[in-house]
């Protein structure tokens, strides 16, 4: 499972990456967010959920803050927006899932 963790890591990355250089790629959005959501429900344990958490969020802020910077250039910028896109769906769901386990007790 760790190498199919690392893989869907690796094809999220490059996806993203592929969709700043190809405006014609069709629904890149929804395409990064169902990634995201295969992500979080199949690679992320509960175990690691916590740290999972911590380090999608410091990547999705420290993305957003460089998103804001105008010399980094559109297509590393709208990289950056669409690997957001893959982990904040990947961290959403484990957040959800986090919370229903500890809620369930």
């Amino acid at each position: 499972m760790d190498l199919v963790k690392q893989w869907l890591l690796v094809v999220g990355l490059v996806l993203a990456a592929v969709i700043a250089f190809v405006p014609q790629f069709p629904y890149p959005g929804q395409v990064m967010i169902v990634l995201g959501l295969i992500l979080g429900w199949f690679c992320v344990s509960d175990s690691n959920a916590t740290s999972f958490l911590i380090a999608a969020l410091a990547l999705i802020g420290a993305g957003m803050s460089l998103n804001v910077l105008a010399f980094i250039g559109t297509h590393i910028g709208t990289v950056i927006s669409a690997f957001n896109s893959f982990l904040g769906a990947a961290a959403l769901l484990v957040a959800f899932r986090s919370l229903y386990n500890t809620a369930r007790g």
